[in-house]
């Protein structure tokens, strides 16, 4: 690591620069924020119609159920207590376990031995040499653990059942995922391509958002989603006097005071920041919002109101003493291919008096965008993860049989596959064939077939599906999600009378073909002519298995 332009390569030395690092970055980024002119609470709504919360006892069973769903893989804590032993004497450790959170909810204090993090450095990207290019990953102790994740589904089912979060944050959220918010924002992307509108999307970065979470501000929130003083009084304790070290090898640092920001890798962190975060809407409600956790991404098809809206959501940041990144915020504009705009002029966007960069494509959620949405650049890099496994399975080949290549596929191949397919399946036969070749040399190995040789016949035998079926399947599992969910709401006629037909839901009539993509036209038509048998790209072989993933899914 360089430190002070020299080179240290001491566990010790190493292990305690990083502590340093860890511990004051939060709070030395708070102290250089400007002082807010407006109160964060302005962007609050208070609900005087809501349930109030607070933390209830629990028992034996429910203490058992949650060591039981909980991984013994997991990293030991400084006390030294791996989860293992634990699962293994959950019966005669329930019941103690119990007792002592029972006394935490009923004290309203979080123990402080169950405050103190072991803090791993994880290398997120850049330069490894930087201790900037590190994150901080918080290791907590088994009965922390134990204990957050009890205090945690108590919270989400108060927020969720109160409907408290808003409805555009997708992270840590359950039956919510990147393919959800993905697919609300090329909804929304494929509606305005089909009425001729252009959307600009502005991609906001926070500088360190977890690390620099205000404790006061957060707990002075609390009371707007209804927690009585007594769930208040518990959570500013969690957050109060912790402490943590870094320890590499052998090598522990020091302890440091966490005085700044909620814990990463923590349980009930996330859902603090969630509730930190929620009230953002409100300070430029005319705006469409897409949250993940803390990647806030905002689409506007009007550009005239867009740069004074987003100057309320600067605003909001300044309120909130969390910093907004300038060089890594930026903006892109999608629109058809052969569209040009009117006035450059009315789609520039300020960010504290400077220029926001626009760019022709950015990276959404794992996910490649360039402003005509053709995913070529998405599919090239996928190709490119691809090559690697080929180059692992031809190098392992001559010493597994065929059974074990198949699971070698799916285990390393199929990943880079299914990830965002629903999305940029619709690409061009042009660049999906560059996948299905790839896909053909892959089974090619496993089979030990020259390279020209015949696979096409294959796919079935393997029950491998080429990537076009595969695309199908996954699209229309996609569909029946969003449509049990309510995501999206198809048009179902209103018979008056018994017909022929089997179709139950009208596409949306589309005038391009970016709009044709959409789940309410592309989707429904392959789910009216799955029902009626006509989809010929799904094989007798699949039929079992896309039915199940469809009854699965709730249709």
């Amino acid at each position: 690591m360089e430190v002070d332009d020299r080179k240290i390569a001491s566990p010790k030395e190493l292990a305690e620069n990083f502590n340093n690092y860890f511990s004051s970055i939060g709070k030395g980024l708070a102290e250089n924020l400007p002082q807010p002119i407006t109160d964060f609470r302005s962007f609050l709504k208070v609900d005087e119609s809501g349930v109030p919360f607070e933390f209830t006892a629990i028992s034996s069973d429910h203490t058992l159920d949650v060591i039981r769903s909980m991984s013994c893989e997991k990293a030991i804590g400084y006390d030294g207590i791996p989860m293992q032993f634990i699962s293994e004497n959950d019966l005669i450790l329930s019941p103690v376990i119990t007792h002592m959170i029972n006394l935490v909810i009923k004290c309203s204090t979080f123990p402080d031995k169950q405050k103190i993090a072991r803090v791993k450095p994880l290398h997120k990207k850049g330069d490894r040499f930087n201790v900037n290019n590190y994150r901080p990953i918080s290791i907590l102790t088994s009965i922390s653990k134990i204990t957050e994740k009890i205090l945690t589904f108590q919270i989400r089912c108060h927020l969720e059942l109160n409907n408290l979060l808003t409805d555009c944050q997708f992270g840590f959220r359950e039956s919510r995922s990147t393919t959800l918010a993905i697919s609300r924002l090329m909804e929304k992307l494929y509606h305005n391509f089909n009425n001729a509108e252009i959307t600009q999307g502005i991609f906001i970065d926070f500088t360190k958002a977890f690390d620099t979470i205000d404790h006061n501000i957060l707990l002075q929130k609390l009371p707007y989603y209804n927690f009585r003083p007594s769930a208040c009084q518990l959570l500013s304790s969690y957050l109060s006097d912790r402490k943590q070290f870094v320890k590499i090898k052998d090598q522990a640092s020091g302890m440091k005071n966490i005085s700044i920001g909620v814990p990463q890798g923590s349980v009930l962190g996330p859902v603090l920041f969630l509730i930190f975060i929620n009230d953002l809407i409100n300070s430029a409600p005319k705006l469409e919002y897409i949250l993940f956790a803390d990647d806030t991404n905002i689409f506007s098809n009007n550009p005239r109101f867009l740069n004074s809206e987003f100057q309320k959501i600067v605003d909001w940041c300044t309120a909130n003493r969390i910093i907004l990144n300038c060089s890594k915020t930026f903006q892109t504009i999608f629109k058809s291919p052969n569209r040009q705009l009117a006035n450059q002029n009315d789609y520039i966007v300020n960010l504290n008096s400077i220029k926001l960069a626009t760019i022709d494509s950015t990276k959404f959620l794992g996910i490649e965008l360039d402003c005509n949405i053709t995913f070529k650049k998405h599919i090239a890099q996928v190709c490119k993860k691809l090559n690697y496994v080929i180059l692992l399975m031809r190098a392992v080949r001559s010493y597994l049989d065929e059974k074990m290549m198949v699971n070698i596929y799916y285990s390393f191949f199929y990943p880079h596959l299914i990830y965002g397919l629903e999305f940029w399946g619709h690409a061009a036969d042009c660049y999906l064939d560059e996948v299905y070749l790839l896909q053909k040399t892959a089974l090619r190995i496993i089979l030990k077939i020259p390279p020209r040789g015949h696979v096409t016949s294959q796919f079935e035998i393997l029950k491998i599906m080429p990537i076009k079926m595969l695309f199908k399947y996954r699209f229309l599992i996609l569909y029946m999600i969003c449509t049990s969910s309510g995501e999206i709401i198809p048009d179902r006629p209103q018979k008056f009378y018994n017909t022929r037909s089997k179709l139950d839901v009208l596409p949306t009539k589309s005038s391009n073909c970016r709009g044709e993509r959409s789940l309410l036209t592309k989707g429904v038509c392959l789910y009216n002519r799955y029902l009626m048998g006509e989809e010929a790209s799904v094989p007798p072989g699949f039929r079992g298995r896309l039915a199940g993933a469809l009854w699965g899914s709730g249709a």
